[in-house]
C-alpha cells in the first residue's frame, strides 16, 4: 500500500465520525489503535491535529489543513492508481486462496469487495477447510495463498503476516455475563457451552482450557460448524468458546458480544497468512495479498 495509507485511514475515519469509538467500529479494530496511530503522527509533526473532548472530537487548525491535504491526496492517488493499472494490465485473471471459516465470512470477504471495486475483472476461487487442510492445499499449489490457524512450519511455506486471536465467552447481546469487561471460566460454568467438535483445531484450544477447569462445565452442542455455533449461541442456548476472529461480523452487527477470558495461561490461535515458498504470483493475487496484508494487524 502507499505510505501512510492507515494513518490516512484511521485520520480520516476519525475526523468523519467525531470519535475514536465509531472509528474504530467502522474500521473494525480497537479505539485504542486509532488513537495510538493518530498520536504517533502528532507526535512526529508536534502539533494536535484534534481536540479531544468529552462529547467527542474536534479537527484543531492544524488537523484541517492535513484534513484538505489528505482529500486531495487520496484523490490523486487513485487517479495515479488507475494509470498505473492500466500499465501494469491487473485487468482480468483469477485469484484462488484457501481460508478457515472463521476468516471467511469478514475478513476475506470485505478484502475481496475492496479489491473488486478497483479491479471489477478479476474473479474469484474461495476454499473454505479446516486449518490443516490450508496449509496442505497452499503447499501443493492449489491456491495462490492461504488464511490458516497455527500452521506447522515447514521449509515450504512462507508466512507472511499473522495476527494472535485469544478464546473468550461469545454471549447472545442478553446474556448476564454481558455486562462484565472480561469473566473467568467459572463464572461460565452456571450455563451450558457450545464448542466446537473435534474435527476443528480451535478444539484442541479449548480442551486444553477445559483440562484447567476447577468443575467440568456442561457441553449442550460441539459442532464443526462455527455459522451453527454463532447462532446457537445467538439465539440462547449457551455461552460459546469462540476467538473474536470467529465471530466478528455478528460483534460489529450487535448481534453477539464478546467477552475476553481473565483466566492466566489462555493459548492464544495464531491466524496466519501463508503461500508456498515456490508459488510465483500474478499480478492480480500479489495485489489482493497486499490488501490482506496491510488489513491483518489490524484487524
Amino acid at each position: 500500500m502507499w505510505a501512510f495509507s492507515r494513518f490516512v485511514r484511521y485520520f480520516d475515519a476519525a475526523a468523519r465520525h467525531g470519535s475514536m469509538r465509531k472509528a474504530g467500529e467502522v474500521l473494525h479494530i480497537s479505539s485504542s489503535s486509532v488513537d495510538r496511530q493518530i498520536l504517533h503522527i502528532e507526535e512526529e509533526i508536534g502539533v494536535p491535529l484534534f481536540e479531544r473532548q468529552s462529547q467527542g472530537l474536534r479537527l484543531t487548525a492544524a488537523g484541517e489543513q492535513v484534513l484538505h491535504a489528505l482529500r486531495k491526496w487520496q484523490n490523486e492517488m487513485q487517479s495515479l492508481q488507475s494509470r498505473i493499472e492500466d500499465l501494469k494490465g491487473i485487468r482480468r485473471g483469477t485469484v484462488a486462496l484457501a481460508t478457515i471459516e472463521g476468516a471467511a465470512s469478514e475478513f476475506v470477504a470485505s478484502a475481496i469487495l475492496e479489491f473488486h471495486q478497483r479491479y471489477p475483472g478479476v474473479t474469484f476461487e474461495v476454499q473454505v477447510y479446516g486449518a490443516q487442510q490450508v496449509t496442505e492445499t497452499v503447499l501443493r499449489g492449489d491456491v495462490d495463498f492461504g488464511l490458516t490457524i497455527n500452521p506447522r512450519l515447514s521449509p515450504g511455506l512462507r508466512i507472511l503476516e499473522r495476527r494472535d486471536f485469544r478464546i473468550g465467552a461469545v454471549l447472545a447481546p442478553d446474556h448476564p455475563l454481558v455486562a462484565q469487561s472480561s469473566i473467568r471460566l467459572s463464572d461460565c460454568m452456571p450455563y451450558k457451552l457450545v464448542i466446537a467438535d473435534t474435527s476443528l483445531d480451535l478444539r484442541v484450544i479449548v480442551n486444553q482450557i477445559l483440562a484447567r477447569a476447577s468443575a467440568q462445565p456442561e457441553v449442550i452442542a460441539s459442532s464443526n460448524s462455527i455459522l451453527l455455533m454463532k447462532e446457537l449461541v445467538r439465539r440462547g442456548l449457551g455461552v460459546g468458546l469462540l476467538t473474536k476472529m470467529d465471530a466478528g461480523k455478528e460483534i460489529s452487527a450487535g448481534e453477539l458480544v464478546y467477552v475476553p477470558l481473565a483466566d492466566r495461561h489462555i493459548p492464544s490461535s495464531v491466524l496466519s497468512l501463508c503461500m508456498s515458498a515456490e508459488r510465483q504470483l500474478s499480478l492480480p493475487a500479489a495485489a489482493l495479498l497486499e490488501i490482506l496484508q496491510d488489513r491483518l494487524p489490524s484487524w
